[in-house]
């Protein structure tokens, strides 16, 4: 029972707009349901994490190349505070899960990191967007 919890709780926060999953989101479901590891659940969460970490890279790198001057100066200094945001989430998640030491709260901070990853990708993907938007 716990399993099928977890494994609905991973599902709820790392989905995000249900009715318009990214690939990566999609990936990650089709690894989670294909094993009953919570550990192999983790690797599944931790590999779209890094994918939405490239797709950060991907967009900033994007943004910063398309902008004027000042809008660079803006988004840098966006990116920069949203890492110390990132940063500072990351350990309150460690530190208020470190006494739930078992598996299934491992494999909840994992979803919960990323998704804090994916939400900043969405919307440097929107930025862009709206910049090319007519």
């Amino acid at each position: 029972m716990k399993k099928i919890l977890i494994l609905i709780a991973i599902m709820y926060l790392g989905a995000g707009n249900v009715f318009a999953l990214h690939e990566i989101d999609r990936d990650e479901l089709k690894c989670i349901n294909s094993t009953s590891s919570y550990k192999e659940m983790m690797a599944c969460t931790n590999k779209a994490r890094t994918q939405w970490e490239e797709e950060i890279v991907k967009y900033y790198q994007m943004l910063i190349s398309e902008l004027p001057d000042r809008e660079q100066r803006t988004l840098t200094s966006s990116q920069n505070r949203w890492e110390k945001y990132r940063d500072a989430e990351f350990k309150m998640i460690d530190e208020l899960l470190k006494k739930k030491v078992a598996i299934e709260g491992k494999t909840i901070a994992c979803g919960l990191k990323k998704d804090i990853v994916k939400n900043r990708a969405i919307y440097l993907k929107d930025y862009h967007e709206l910049f090319h938007e007519d």
